[in-house]
Order: structure tokens, then C-alpha cells, then sequence
């Protein structure tokens, strides 16, 4: 498919995202503990599985250990949930 403006992409795009489960909501001016959440929201939408976080979201003091370990690791991998779930959960 081609564009012949970038709207035009920018529309097809966001159409594509949320055929494939993007919600349409946006933070606005976020505060820390907002993006936190956000970001254990994703975590836990991504490995709610039974084999994984079976289906009980991330506690503050699980959220805490990921943020330690990606502040002492400074690898963006480490993002990575299938990386990070299993390792918290030991």
C-alpha cells in the first residue's frame, strides 16, 4: 500500500495498531508513579498466563525489584518480560 501524505500513514497506522489491541489513550503529563504503573500494566498483560504470572498482576514490591534490576543492569534487553518475569519470580 502506498501514501500520498504522511496523515494518510499516520490513519492507516493507528487503524492497523488497534486491529491488533492498542487502546487509543495517551498519558498525559505523566508522573512517575503513572509510568510505573503503566509499565507494570504492560508486564502484566503480556505474562498473565497460568505459566507465567498466572493471571495475578505484578505487587509494588515486585515492581520495585524489576526497576532495581534495570537500573543495575543499565541493558534495555532487560525490558524484555520474558526475561524479567521469571527472574522476579524466583
Amino acid at each position: 500500500m502506498t501514501f500520498t501524505s504522511e496523515a494518510d500513514f499516520e490513519v492507516a497506522l493507528i487503524n492497523e495498531l488497534k486491529n491488533k489491541g492498542w487502546e487509543d489513550k495517551v498519558l498525559k503529563t505523566p508522573s512517575e508513579a503513572d509510568l510505573l504503573q503503566n509499565w507494570a500494566d504492560i508486564l502484566f498483560q503480556n505474562n498473565r498466563g497460568i505459566d507465567r504470572l498466572n493471571d495475578v498482576p505484578l505487587s509494588d514490591t515486585k515492581m520495585q525489584q524489576i526497576v532495581e534490576l534495570k537500573i543495575l543492569t543499565e541493558t534495555p534487553t532487560i525490558t524484555d518480560s520474558k526475561q524479567v518475569i521469571p527472574y522476579i519470580l524466583n
